[in-house]
């Protein structure tokens, strides 16, 4: 639909047409039609198409009806309003039946009903494209609606780690560090989803493999720190994991405007105690094992947190 509306008038009433085209042409773009047979080849014709059809009832060489159903059967877009004598009311009544918009009595003593019919209209369109907007959208979010296992983890006291240290031994200690933390779940068949600053934020397929990511991670942290970490103080973590509905796009990436999983894992991550796993009642559902699971007295977001317990 065009940004001007095209408003097609059919009347053979040429005060009538001439009435309606002074009234609306501020806003719409108008044309005229003496009668049906006319106005059907303009609309067959007419480059840019029209959005409107206000068209009389009874004409020569092709009536309102007729002109009505040449209409809804090869441009069924177009809104057809009919206008109809006292005499013609179970007619216009009638053609609503088959497709027609609304219907206006003639003589017409009120032209702001005709844009108040119009301005409906445009609304009720405008609407429409907006459901069906949100309908496609709701559907692709389906089609591509997942359940994923994620873990977050953060660097303890980063800041504090960093004070009086050498900026290339910073950089390098924990570029090391990423790159450790990377292996662990590439090896568990996981993905980096993100990181911000020390946090790292992993994807999984099943909350067995991001235990089993975060737990190798912990029981190499001592050696890590020995061999590998050139900084005075020890890396210490915190970890989270939950399991929920995300959308995964084509790419293979998580949809983070609808990521509530995502958030929820870094809200458990950030009240984890230091060197610990915690993981929400929600990732231990599809694990049959519940005795390495310690549960906790506190909630993040409504859900129950558990520990995992260290190998």
């Amino acid at each position: 639909m065009s940004e001007t509306l095209t408003v097609l008038v059919v009347d053979d009433e040429a005060a009538v047409r001439n009435l309606l085209k002074q009234f609306l042409e501020d806003t719409y773009s108008i044309v005229l039609a003496n009668n049906g047979q006319e106005a059907w080849e303009k609309i067959q014709h007419l480059d840019g198409g029209v959005d409107i059809l206000l068209s009389d009832i009874h004409m020569p060489l092709m009536d309102g009806v007729s002109l009505l159903q040449n209409v809804r059967n090869s441009y069924p877009d177009i809104c057809i309003i009919m206008m109809s004598g006292a005499s013609d009311v179970r007619t216009a009544i009638q053609a609503i039946r088959h497709g027609a918009y609304d219907y206006i009595s003639k003589p017409i003593r009120e032209l702001e009903e005709v844009s108040i019919l119009i301005q409906r209209w445009v609304q009720q369109q405008s609407l429409e494209t907006k459901l069906q907007q949100y309908a496609e959208l709701h559907n692709d979010i389906m089609q591509n609606l997942k359940i994923r296992s994620f873990l977050a983890i953060d660097v303890v006291g980063s800041k504090a780690m960093k004070n009086g240290e050498n900026p290339l031994i910073i950089h390098h200690s924990f570029l090391v560090y990423h790159r450790h933390i990377e292996s662990i779940v590439l090896k568990n068949g996981g993905q980096i989803h993100s990181t911000a600053g020390d946090g790292v934020m992993a994807c999984f397929l099943f909350p067995m493999a991001a235990i089993t990511a975060a737990r190798e991670a912990l029981e190499s942290l001592e050696s890590f720190n020995q061999h590998r970490n050139k900084l005075q103080r020890e890396f210490k973590l915190r970890m989270g994991i939950h399991t929920g509905s995300v959308v995964i796009e084509k790419s293979g990436r998580v949809n983070e405007m609808y990521s509530e999983a995502l958030d929820l894992t870094g809200h458990i991550q950030k009240s984890a105690n230091v060197n610990s796993i915690e993981i929400s009642d929600a990732s231990i559902e599809s694990i049959p094992d519940a005795s390495m699971f310690t549960k906790l007295n506190k909630d993040v977001g409504g859900l129950s947190i558990f520990s995992v317990e260290r190998k």
